[in-house]
């Protein structure tokens, strides 16, 4: 009888074919490896020619070949011929990539194949919802003079576009609207109702937030104001409950609503400057910024006692701190009828010339109207000799940037407070039809003087409608608030 010593082995032949297999599994991971790694060579060295013969199944090759066959570089002639071969070869690998159908229209286009483009275009459309393809579609229909359609597929578009890509869209969507705002406003209102009603196009619970404010920064130029204005309402409510903004959507609110109260200002618009100002206070939109920047009837100065830093904000007090004296914010620590809170002070080394304009401050002033300007003023000076300081406070009209009429104030020595006013009225329209307004702090060496060498603090600036002016019937308060 044969023994049982060990396990039957297998035939010869069938160990054979096990470690050839093995070998071969082994060899053609090796091979895949291999082919993988010349394709990814050939890829990063933009030879997508190579590329895509090394791996001819990855669509990935093909679209990049189809792209570059379009754009050469250098001097070379576009291979449209070979750049729609490879775009077709592309969409046949995988016709699920919307990508590969956009470089297929581009290559048919390129070859003046609108039936193609057409196809292309559509199948792009079909297999993604992505803002990217559908606002390549609408710009297809345009350059086929199909405004209607445009418009059509733009607003779907718009409704999901990426909040980044917005402020670069605008100005390109006015060219296609002949540079009718009208059509631009009614396109992104629609685009805004879409994003509410229809929540297959909501891909970020903002956007409408967004979409209404970047159309509001496009509209924020000189000769769009007006239409700024009216569409600012639209922004605010889309922002939602003020109660509930975040930090980030309320400082994209004041900031949108004092950059448009700004412009308008700037202008000479002040109606429309004062308009935006009630509109944003209606509404809750500026928040506490209302007591930091008052631009009610009665105090005409955004920023009348330092409450806000220096240059922290578009309508405060703008100071240059390399002009000539060291203009710095202080504390005051008084107390009865003298100013309280906070003052402007500049520091003079004696070494200061020429006209220095240290800080300016928009104005919301009206033509033809009488005002009275009240300030607080303290200086000390080490030139008992001096008697003017150089310093004065001004009020100006601007037109065309030039400064049509003037009404100084000369600041003298005071070394204790003393409180300032100056009654002036503004030019009537006739002379001026649009002017803007400002009040500047300006040092000029007084002729036949020597410089002066001290520090002037300015605080509680304030702009009250003249008590002779029947419309207003107020008693202005000159003494300065408390921030």
């Amino acid at each position: 009888m044969q023994g049982e010593s060990g396990a039957q082995q297998p035939p010869k032949f069938i160990v054979m074919i096990a470690t050839g297999a093995a070998l071969g599994l082994l060899g053609l991971g090796l091979f895949w490896a291999w082919q993988r790694w010349r394709y990814q060579e050939s890829y990063h060295d933009k030879n997508y020619r190579q590329a895509s013969r090394i791996w001819p199944q990855k669509a990935q090759a093909w679209r990049k070949l189809s792209l570059q066959r379009l754009n050469p570089a250098g001097d070379a002639n576009p291979d449209l011929a070979g750049a729609l071969r490879a775009a077709q070869h592309a969409v046949r690998d995988d016709g699920a990539d919307w990508r590969n159908w956009r470089y297929l229209a581009l290559s048919a286009m390129e070859s003046g194949k609108m039936t193609l483009t057409q196809k292309a275009m559509r199948e792009m459309q079909k297999h993604s919802d992505g803002f990217y393809a559908r606002y390549l579609y609408a710009n297809l229909l345009l350059v086929n003079g199909n405004t209607q359609a445009y418009w059509q597929n733009l607003i779907p578009a718009l409704a999901i576009a990426p909040a980044r890509k917005l402020p670069l869209i605008f100005p390109l969507l006015l060219s296609a609207a002949d540079e009718h705002y009208t059509k631009l406003s009614r396109a992104t209102h629609k685009a805004i109702e879409l994003t509410e009603k229809h929540t297959l196009y909501v891909t970020n619970p903002g956007q409408a937030f967004y979409l209404s404010h970047a159309y509001l920064d496009f509209l924020i130029q000189p000769q769009q104001l007006a239409r700024a204005a009216r569409w600012w309402p639209r922004v605010i409510r889309y922002a939602g409950p003020p109660d509930r903004w975040t930090r980030q959507r309320r400082l994209t609110v004041h900031e949108s609503g004092l950059e448009l109260l700004q412009n308008a200002m700037a202008n000479g618009d002040i109606p429309l400057a004062m308009q935006i100002w009630h509109t944003g206070i209606k509404m809750h939109a500026w928040g506490r910024l209302r007591t930091a920047i008052g631009l009610e009837d009665g105090q005409r100065i955004p920023d009348g006692d330092f409450m806000l830093r220096l240059n922290r904000r578009p309508l405060a007090w703008q100071a240059c701190f390399t002009c000539g004296p060291y203009v710095t914010r202080s504390r005051i620590n008084t107390a009865g009828a003298e100013p309280q809170g906070y003052a402007m002070r500049l520091d003079f080394n004696g070494g200061e010339s020429g006209r220095i304009t240290i800080a300016h401050q928009w104005l919301a002033l009206s033509p033809g109207k009488t005002y009275r300007l009240g300030f607080w003023t303290r200086n000390s000076s080490s030139n008992s000799a001096t008697k003017r300081t150089g310093v004065m406070v001004i009020i100006l009209a601007l037109q065309s940037g030039n400064a049509a009429w003037t009404e100084p104030y000369s600041i003298s020595i005071h070394p204790s407070w003393q409180h300032a006013m100056l009654i002036f009225s503004t030019p009537t329209s006739p002379r001026m039809p649009k002017p803007n307004y400002q009040i500047q702090i300006i040092y000029q060496r007084p002729a036949g003087q020597m410089p002066f060498q001290g520090w002037i603090a300015l605080a509680g600036f304030r702009i009250s409608p003249n008590s002779n002016q029947p419309r207003f019937d107020i008693q202005p308060n000159l003494t300065p608030r408390n921030p």
